[in-house]
């Protein structure tokens, strides 16, 4: 019977430990980072599925008034006030909005499977849609603040910076490789012609040093190989903290701009309905033609459609700006404001 013991291993086994602890937290991270990835994919799916909604209740809403300017005019034409030009005119124009309405339809079942292929289910899955298209009131947290839990919550900058202390432990491993160690040793040996009696026993205990002094440079080597990377992974930590901070700087910027956005597109939907309101009216009372009226109509439905797609960009620009600050998660308040 035999057993040995390090009494001291210049820091190998704990090294050794410390490398396969930081080896795990690295993969832990790889799982956080899908997780994450998932999450934003599922969120651009869902509100580009809201969008498509929306536009389609848009177009539906553009036939509605291009049916009213057509009774008006035939209503016009019957009293001998205008030609079939008019209405000929109108018709074409409705048969478009018609045509856009076909493929804002198609675009929401295409939009709804994305969203069940986002979640992982079958394409044809029903859903409600249960969130309002709707811009946030309230954008809260300065850049500075962003960056800051980036740095320390992104997957990427906590891999950068377990990877530093990896290779600081295997740089410390390969460097003990130099230094001696000390182990203890025991043995009892028993020799008898019987399983407990006619024999005898003997035991031994010692305390061994094994010191490589010369290998053929190869200690020197892995020295000098490990710094290597010790000083590669703290360049990548550098990086990768730049890379994170300007995919921040990005998303922040892309926020603000869709948020000012978002005021002007609203601006420019009361006006182009008030101009919309004013021309029928010239329209009926002969003043305007029906170009005019077919202009003012098509300016409305691209002001409404524009307004939607820039409360969409805004709300997929704040759940991206979680996403580079690698806070998002399903409980951010991006995502559940104006959830009915």
């Amino acid at each position: 019977l035999t057993a040995d013991q390090v009494l001291y291993g210049a820091g190998q086994t704990k090294h050794a430990i410390r490398s396969a602890e930081l080896t795990k937290d690295i993969a832990s991270e790889d799982g956080r980072r899908t997780q994450m990835e998932v999450i934003a994919g599922v969120i651009r799916a869902y509100y580009d599925a809201l969008l498509s909604a929306d536009q389609l209740s848009a177009t539906a809403q553009a036939i509605r008034s291009a049916e009213a300017d057509l009774a008006r005019a035939e209503t016009i034409r019957s009293a001998r006030m205008s030609t079939d030009v008019d209405t000929l005119s109108i018709r074409v124009h409705l048969a478009s909005v018609r045509e856009q309405q076909i493929r804002r339809e198609a675009d929401v079942e295409v939009g709804r499977a994305a969203l069940n292929d986002a979640i992982g289910l079958p394409l044809d899955t029903p859903h409600t849609l249960t969130s309002q298209l709707v811009p946030l009131d309230t954008l809260e947290g300065s850049l500075g603040d962003q960056e800051n839990s980036a740095i320390a919550q992104r997957p990427e900058a906590r891999q950068a910076k377990l990877a530093t202390s990896l290779a600081k432990t295997q740089a410390a491993s390969a460097r003990g490789n130099l230094l001696p160690q000390v182990t203890l040793h025991g043995a009892y040996e028993a020799d008898r012609q019987r399983f407990i009696t006619r024999g005898g026993d003997n035991w031994l205990v010692s305390i061994g040093l094994r010191w490589n002094l010369f290998n053929g440079f190869s200690d020197k080597a892995r020295i000098e190989e490990s710094e290597f990377a010790l000083k590669r992974s703290s360049a990548e930590e550098a990086r990768a903290g730049s890379a994170i901070r300007l995919q921040v700087h990005r998303a922040y910027a892309d926020l603000h701009a869709a948020t000012q956005q978002i005021e002007v597109a609203k601006a420019a939907v009361a006006e182009a309905e008030e101009s919309l309101r004013i021309t029928q009216n010239r329209y009926e009372a002969g003043i305007s033609n029906v170009t005019d009226l077919l202009r003012t109509e098509t300016t409305v439905l691209e002001a409404r459609t524009r307004h939607l797609a820039a409360i969409r960009d805004q709300r997929l620009a704040a759940a991206m700006l979680e996403f580079a600050a690698g806070t998002i998660s399903p409980d951010s308040a991006v995502l559940n404001e104006g959830t009915r």
